[in-house]
């Protein structure tokens, strides 16, 4: 994937959203990420926060130490519900979203117009193109 480039994922039936460590280390490893929606555009930004509010998560500093991570895990009910209803997204399905990397403006965008469902088989979580359906709004 070009350096500029990232993904998140949703897991909706598990209430799970992984964004790449590689996209936080361009917010220089922050203690929260932030969530905002732009309910015109449908893009969602992911930015350094310094507290814990409802659109924000604490990153845990093991993230960046352990090679092995390359995604951190999100568990939240709450945006994870508000995401899948604002874009009609099944609920008992898994979504990934490319994002676009901004290091000067330390903020990463992700399209949620651009969503593609992970077709999960023989219970594992990685994907590939072919694991992969276009999703239309």
């Amino acid at each position: 994937m070009p350096e500029n480039k990232t993904r998140i994922s949703f897991y909706l039936r598990n209430n799970t959203i992984r964004v790449f460590t590689s996209a936080l280390r361009v917010l220089d490893k922050p203690k929260y990420v932030r969530f905002l929606i732009n309910p015109n555009t449908l893009k969602m930004a992911m930015t350094e926060y310094g507290q814990k509010e409802f659109t924000s998560f604490r990153v845990s500093r093991k993230i960046f130490e352990d090679s092995k991570d390359k995604s951190f895990r999100i568990m939240s009910k709450k945006l994870c519900t508000l995401i899948a209803n604002r874009m009609n997204w099944d609920p008992n399905k898994s979504y990934w979203v490319e994002g676009r990397i901004y290091p000067e403006q330390k903020v990463v965008v992700y399209d949620l117009t651009s969503a593609k469902e992970i077709l999960l088989g023989m219970g594992h979580n990685k994907h590939s193109n072919s694991d992969i359906k276009a999703i239309s709004n």
